[in-house]
């Protein structure tokens, strides 16, 4: 039980002391009803919103603290039923519905639509009273399950709402507006362009747009990067790939910025916002690149811990708006430079760069938890403002390590800017909503890292491949502009197959055991066409089974199922006797594999697909010699893919040389039904690289390690003991007691003994020799302490504002029966009082 104390003393009976589902925001373009015709429609009716001391927000969103979240607006809660409280105005076809929003002094205004419901061929637009900045036509494709649709801010004091609902409609439309937004601070420009922030930031940032040269080799990178506004404030967020690179919408940004569902609902994500010169004249893109509303997936706990939150758009981010979905890294060493592309003070996108390590670090004040960030100690390049909290640090393989909170940098002085580890974001809490590593690796491949994904490109792109039964099966994902594409033309083993409308084809003229390769290129209207794709290819066959050995026992031709990829269309691996020049012989028997190439060629060669459907613990072993040439050694790297229709994964790789025959093996992690192993050469003028005999088998000595607590329930702040229910103590024992536990890594055979600081269940995990592993989720619940007592006197009676259950004591023994929140003193000396909560 979970006990919390308090006592008091009487020296009188009078006298006591105590001890106490996003569906873009998709604009038409079109111009609004009212702004089409000849004759002058009647002003509408207006709706003012109270008046408030925006002087005082404005002064104390300045000053703000060392969190660099850009408030901007106040939201008014409101319920204006646009067809009640509207003017109706009867057209040919339909009705038109018009209503303004005032709110004196507003540089802008934004609408919350907490109902938003409209039958298909109804429009609604939003615009200023200057008709110089023009939202919509929103349609039916807005609607959403929630029915919560935002607006984006519109410049100006006053906006009109004008919605057109057609006679022939198919349902009665509803439309409430629910919050107004009014913004105190301006994040629009003064010249009434309509455009969020432009030229907001500091004077160190005009040189730093992410199209100058500062930005060159981040120009698809930048892609990932997205202005976040929701409830009156705006931030910067990324969209980052998960392990199946399967373009989920996923957009990481800062707790501090989006820390529950409604403000998730209430999100419009703004993409390439940028200049597309150096420190130009006015944004080159359109604002109609945005999306509205999105679903909380995970965030902390609580405000004091992590600041993280990952959400998910309500739908795909449309190919006009060149999403890239940046990769990640776990990796805390052999970090060498970083750099942050941003929406200071909502401005167009900037990048920060700093060419020295970040280091780790407990935010300033122990806001959250100790070493949950990264701090750059100074930037080289640029700062960060309000407005970029929530932006992606990258390492300098331009994968995502942290999202910032804030800090102290300014273009003064770019000093310690904080942003909180993914790798502590990623499971530091067991539970899904708490936690990135559920979605962003829901196969629990166990990876730490992971490129990014560019999901479109001028061409057909991303071209898979998967056997099946009756042929192998084409997809690939359309060019930026679908709309344009009249069919693909696909290309097989070099010449014509066939041409198909779909992103996607079914071969059903193929052989057993026979190599295809496959290339796609699309048709556009106008009688253009678009590049061939990159080629993917595949053997035509079902999946080995389980032991797996190759031992390259025939000349000439590779064994059957294997096949080699090169997108230069050349063949650097080869059946061999030994090396280029060493080793002279094979490892076993006659024949090897050899790579060899020049001007940096790389080429993989890939094994059969091996069925290990419902296994575990499988090791992939092999020969290798890579010997040196005249000081140059060439890079062999190990990939694996768990199906066709994924990506490939790096485990291993060699840089060094090695110049005789050496085995090595490695563990094969997140066994499927159809796995591939794909050996890379990179030719780096090296003496080539030997392989030979692979094998791929089950590990017959593996098990299940098992363990044990004393208990599996205690109190915050208790101590719990731990010990593995095995007897071999030179086994390699690593442990994880998750969240809240002091410490929570520990190595070593035991017993354990660990402190639990924080309650909720408790996920442990035990890790043999750093392959045999056994997670046991909610092992042990951690109770939190119930709130300490305070005692109420009124004369002789004692009294506790509780509902848990009570024990009183007097003089150090528990009192019979007296188990009310109310006791009645009758004698002088000490009282205490136990309360118990259902821990």
């Amino acid at each position: 039980m979970c006990r919390c104390f308090i006592h008091v003393f009487f020296v009188s009976l009078l006298f006591l002391f105590q001890y106490v589902n996003l569906f873009a925001q998709i604009e038409t373009g079109e111009t609004p009803y009212s702004l089409r015709y000849k004759s002058v429609f009647p002003d509408p009716p207006v709706i003012k919103m109270p008046g408030y001391d925006y002087d005082r927000l404005r002064e104390e969103s300045l000053a703000g603290d060392n969190l660099k979240k850009l408030r901007y607006a106040r939201m008014i809660k409101t319920d204006i039923r646009l067809k009640e409280a509207g003017q109706r105005i009867k057209l040919g076809h339909g009705t038109l519905y018009r209503l303004a929003v005032f709110s004196e002094d507003a540089y802008s205004i934004s609408l919350v639509f907490n109902e938003f419901r409209i039958p298909p061929e109804a429009k609604l637009f939003v615009y200023n009273s200057k008709r110089t900045h023009i939202k919509g036509a929103f349609t039916s494709r807005n609607n959403r399950p929630s029915e919560v649709f935002p607006v984006a801010p519109v410049n100006g004091e006053q906006v009109v709402v004008e919605y057109f609902e057609p006679d022939s409609r198919a349902f009665d439309g509803k439309l409430k507006i629910g919050k107004v937004g009014h913004d105190f601070l301006g994040i629009h420009d003064q010249m009434d362009k309509g455009v969020s922030g432009f030229g907001d930031s500091d004077y160190c940032q005009d040189s730093l747009d992410v199209n100058c040269p500062e930005g060159e080799a981040w120009q698809t990178v930048k892609h990932a990067v997205v202005k976040i506004v929701s409830n009156g404030s705006q931030c910067t967020g990324s969209l980052v790939n998960n392990v199946r690179s399967s373009g989920q919408p996923y957009l990481l940004t800062a707790n501090h910025c989006l820390d529950n569902q409604e403000a998730a609902e209430e999100t419009v994500a703004f993409f390439n916002y940028e200049s597309s010169e150096c420190n130009g004249e006015e944004p080159d893109t359109s604002e109609y690149h945005s999306l509205s509303g999105a679903n909380l997936i995970a965030t902390a706990p609580a405000k004091d811990q992590l600041d993280f939150t990952l959400i998910e758009l309500n739908n795909e981010v449309p190919p006009g708006y060149k999403p890239y979905f940046a990769g990640w890294s776990l990796a805390t060493d052999n970090i060498k430079r970083t750099a942050s592309i941003h929406h200071p003070e909502g401005d167009v996108k900037k990048i920060a760069k700093d060419f020295d390590p970040p280091v780790t670090s407990t935010y300033p004040d122990t806001l959250y938890d100790v070493d949950s960030h990264w701090r750059v100690k100074e930037w080289d390049l640029g700062t960060t403002e309000f407005g970029s909290s929530g932006s992606p640090l990258f390492n300098q393989n331009k994968r995502i390590i942290g999202n910032l909170s804030g800090g102290y940098a300014t273009c003064d002085n770019p000093v310690n800017d904080y942003f909180a580890k993914i790798s502590r974001s990623w499971d530091d809490f067991g539970v899904e909503e708490h936690q990135l590593k559920a979605w962003l690796d829901p196969d629990n491949t166990g990876f730490t890292r992971i490129d990014g994904y560019l999901p479109y490109d001028s061409i057909p792109s991303n071209l898979k491949l998967q056997y099946r039964e009756s042929g192998i099966r084409l997809s690939w994902n359309a060019p930026l502009n679908p709309e344009e594409v009249e069919y693909y033309g696909i290309s097989r083993n070099g010449e014509f197959l066939d041409n198909t409308s779909q992103p996607f084809y079914m071969d059903n003229e193929v052989f057993q055991d026979s190599l295809y390769h496959y290339k796609v290129r699309a048709f556009l209207s106008g009688g253009d066409t678009t590049g061939y794709s990159k080629k993917a290819s595949l053997v035509a066959g079902g999946a080995e089974s389980l032991p797996f050995s190759e031992g390259f026992s025939v000349s000439e031709v590779l064994p059957k199922g294997w096949y080699e990829h090169n997108y230069r269309d050349k063949s650097n691996w080869s059946v061999s006797e030994g090396g280029y020049n060493t080793p002279e012989n094979a490892a076993e028997e006659q024949y090897n594999i050899l790579f060899k190439g020049q001007d940096e060629d790389s080429s993989k060669i890939i094994t059969p697909a091996i069925d290990m459907n419902g296994e575990e613990y499988i090791y992939l072993s092999y020969f290798i010699a890579i010997p040196e040439q005249n000081g140059n050694v060439d890079h062999l790297n190990l990939y694996i893919r768990y199906a066709d229709t994924l990506d490939w994964h790096l485990i291993r790789h060699y840089r060094d040389p090695i110049s005789g025959w050496t085995s090595d093996s490695i563990y094969l992690p997140n066994p499927t039904a159809n796995y591939r192993v794909a050996f890379e050469g990179v030719s780096n003028d090296g003496g080539g690289i030997a392989l030979d005999s692979v094998e791929i088998f089950r590990d017959t000595k593996a098990f299940n390690p098992d363990f044990h607590a004393r208990k599996d329930s205690v109190c915050e702040g208790d101590y719990l003991y731990f010990m593995p229910d095995t007897s071999n103590e030179n086994f390699s024992y690593s442990w994880d007691f998750g969240y809240g536990a002091s410490p929570r890594y520990v190595e070593g055979f035991g017993p354990h003994t660990i402190k639990y600081n924080e309650p909720g269940e408790k996920t442990v995990q035990l890790t043999i020799n750093g392959v045999y592993q056994t997670t046991r989720k909610g092992m042990v619940t951690v109770g939190p302490l119930p709130s300490k007592p305070t005692i109420e006197v009124n004369e002789d009676t004692l009294s506790i504002p509780s509902e848990e259950d009570i024990q009183w004591y007097y003089d150090g023994a528990p009192r019979n029966g007296a188990t009310d929140s109310i006791y009645i003193a009758s004698e002088k000396g000490i009282y205490k009082v136990q309360v118990t909560n259902k821990f």
